[in-house]
């Protein structure tokens, strides 16, 4: 009897092969979802964006030990908490999360969809008000996303 399987149609990939592969994917695209949101906050106590690659020489190093204890409480308490979304246990780290990645966001973010916004005939108060609007759903996105595929029920 041989090793060799006969094909089953056209398919190139095993259902298995792209499940692994999907699963790895959404695991590491939420890590890297989670140190943005540290990014965000570290941003947040620094108080401005880095205008150069040289960022260690603009970045506060009290800044970085600011926001990422921030944001580590932050995500511990929310994945503690997960089971009671509509406590305060929950909401109130959830809020500290989202606003510290909205505040270390916004100043890059904000101007960027306002432009665009503006470029699609839109009022400009109208335009920031959505932009703002915009950075808050990412910060949420921020939150949340890493939570549901980082942790194992």
């Amino acid at each position: 009897m041989s090793n060799v399987r006969s094909p089953r149609g056209p398919a190139i990939i095993k259902a298995e092969t792209v499940d692994r592969i999907a699963l790895h994917t959404v695991r590491w695209t939420s890590i890297g979802i989670l140190a943005v949101s540290f990014i965000g906050a570290i941003i947040a106590f620094n108080g401005r964006w880095p205008t150069t690659l040289r960022f260690w020489e603009e970045v506060s190093i009290l800044a970085i030990i600011g926001g990422i204890l921030l944001q580590g409480f932050c995500t511990l308490l929310e994945w503690a908490n997960r089971k009671h979304r509509f406590s305060i246990k929950y909401l109130g780290p959830l809020t500290l999360d989202v606003g510290s990645t909205y505040i270390g966001f916004a100043p890059l973010l904000v101007p960027l969809f306002s432009r665009g916004l503006d470029r699609a005939q839109l009022p400009h108060s109208l335009s920031l008000i959505i932009a703002h609007a915009g950075v808050v759903i990412l910060a949420l996105w921020f939150a949340y996303y890493p939570e549901q595929n980082l942790i194992e029920e």
